[in-house]
């Protein structure tokens, strides 16, 4: 684009991240051990890691990840991490906008809330082209999302995408107007911390205003139940009618009630048919 004088009349989009760090480490970390490897105690798991600690970073660690405590600290300053949909952790991400010839506020920063599918939208809305209402004959669904166009030239306009949902295998969460529901999904599956592991509990929502609280340090669902109320029927009303039903979450993965194959095998037995023998 640069060759060709195209450079600065390119809107390029850069999303930072991927749902936040990821948990798949575990506790210690791993170099080439699938999230299906036999379990081994902290002891073992550092010892196995140690001798094969000059792979990292090379084609040898075919599953390197590292531990939660990294994770953490790569998410900073927010809490939990990647596949947790209730938190800001699992879901917040720094995105850059870059189109020298429309944006004139160079190195500016807006703060109005927005979701990675306001992307398209906001490409159709600043390049002027109008989503097609049918496609080889074919009628297309309405695109969700809003402009983010509306924030370009004004830092301090009111934020107008106002609510969204979030879902991943059970944990969940739903934003409106910079208050925040949220219900975690607790699975030893991915973490491999099987002491802290706890049963999921419907009744363990937490609520947070986003406005005043963006980290989420302070629940505030015994102050505003009537907030917290609302907002979790706001949530039903939502997985509704975007077809989140049946709910389907870690437990049912684990426990091969989905993802079953013509040949009946469940998504694990698919994903331990291709695990190496020496991570079984």
């Amino acid at each position: 684009m640069k060759e060709i004088g195209q450079l600065d009349n390119t809107l390029i989009f850069i999303s930072i991240g991927d749902n936040g760090a990821s948990k798949e480490g575990t506790l210690n970390g791993t170099v080439d051990q699938g999230l299906l490897a036999s379990p081994k105690s902290e002891k073992e798991n550092i010892d196995y890691n140690l001798n094969k600690i000059g792979e990292i970073g090379t084609p040898a660690a075919t599953n390197g990840n590292y531990p939660l405590g990294w994770a953490q600290a790569a998410n900073t300053p927010f809490k939990y991490w990647k596949q947790d949909a209730n938190s800001e952790g699992g879901t917040h991400n720094p995105l850059i906008v870059y189109w020298p010839k429309g944006i004139k506020d160079k190195g500016g920063i807006r703060t109005q809330y927005s979701h990675v599918i306001d992307i398209l939208p906001t490409t159709l809305d600043l390049v002027g082209i109008k989503a097609p209402e049918e496609i080889r004959g074919i009628k297309q669904q309405p695109i969700e999302g809003t402009s983010l166009a509306y924030s370009i030239n004004d830092a301090n306009a009111p934020t107008h995408h106002t609510e969204q949902y979030y879902y991943i295998f059970g944990s969940r969460s739903i934003y409106k107007d910079g208050w925040k529901a949220e219900l975690a999904y607790p699975s030893s599956f991915i973490t491999g911390n099987a002491q802290s592991h706890k049963p999921f509990d419907e009744n363990a929502w937490e609520l947070y205003n986003l406005n005043e609280d963006y980290t989420e340090r302070v629940d505030l669902a015994q102050k505003y139940p009537e907030k917290l109320t609302a907002l979790k029927a706001e949530f039903e009303e939502q997985a509704k009618a975007h077809s989140l039903y049946p709910y389907i979450t870690w437990d049912d993965v684990f426990n091969g009630r989905i993802h079953r194959s013509k040949d009946g095998k469940s998504f694990l037995d698919a994903v331990k048919d291709i695990a190496k023998p020496s991570d079984q």
